[in-house]
């Protein structure tokens, strides 16, 4: 931070719709951080995307079962 500067955090979540997997529902969201510098002597403001990234949540269970996808043969 620079001297006069002023910086806030704003972090929110923007819903990006749903969908669905194996009969159950899955909601995406967009999950972002920014930093908002503001300058008193030059009164200018600045941002910084410090987090930028996408969540999933369901109540999808994956299956616990083994599958032999390749026996390791050419």
């Amino acid at each position: 931070m620079k001297d006069g500067e002023t910086v806030v955090s704003v972090l929110y979540r923007t819903d990006m719709g749903s969908g669905a997997a194996k009969n159950e529902i899955v909601k995406f969201y967009l999950n972002s951080e920014i930093d908002l510098y503001y300058n008193q002597n030059t009164r200018k403001l600045t941002y910084k995307i410090s987090e930028w990234k996408i969540t999933i949540e369901s109540g999808f269970e994956y299956d616990n079962e083994i599958l032999d996808i390749w026996s390791g043969n050419f």
